[in-house]
């Protein structure tokens, strides 16, 4: 165990300085801009992606941002059909090659929806077609255990991403915790 733990520790020191290593700030203050105007925030993701997609989305409206993300692939495809120009879309796919992530981004695409992608730089659709393209680093083979690395860096973005809307998110969390405070029971 002493082993084991040590060898995670250093895993996930090495994944965060790689990924740190990777950010664009251009790019970033980019994704964050995008956010900041977009009347709604669509997240999208399927498998680990989509937990990372999903806590993105959950801190969003927290906060107050007009946020949503399906964990059904399907739904997620035809909501971006609802999406307008004056919304955006969020894409997590670490491969970059996921066919929701692409097909995600081809139809936002097609309805001038801007996109933020969060993949690995690759030659993929959603590395090159998106508004803005944020890499990771490419920290596990397709035989990856449990898309650990992936998650930690994807999750890395997010809370960036989320954290690039900072005025919004100190004007509501107040009044948020306050309000879910009343779902606590004393005991």
């Amino acid at each position: 165990i002493p082993e084991m733990l040590q060898k995670f520790k250093n895993f996930n020191i090495n994944t965060i300085n790689k990924t740190f290593e990777n950010l664009d700030e251009v790019k970033i203050k980019k994704a964050v801009d995008i956010l900041r105007k977009a009347k709604k925030i669509f997240v999208v993701g399927e498998g680990t992606s989509s937990l990372v997609a999903q806590d993105l989305s959950h801190k969003f409206i927290l906060v107050g941002i007009d946020s949503c993300c399906h964990s059904d692939a399907h739904t997620q495809l035809t909501q971006v059909n609802d999406l307008t120009p004056e919304d955006a879309i969020v894409i997590f796919s670490y491969s970059g090659s996921t066919q929701l992530a692409n097909f995600a981004l081809k139809r936002a695409n097609e309805l001038n929806v801007p996109s933020v992608s969060v993949t690995q730089i690759s030659k993929s659709y959603l590395a090159r077609k998106a508004t803005v393209p944020i890499y990771v680093p490419a920290l596990e083979t397709e035989r990856k255990i449990g898309s650990v690395a992936s998650r930690i860096s994807t999750s890395i973005v997010s809370d960036i991403l989320y954290l690039g809307n900072i005025d919004q998110i100190k004007e509501k969390v107040t009044e948020t915790r306050k309000l879910l405070s009343q779902l606590k029971v004393d005991i």
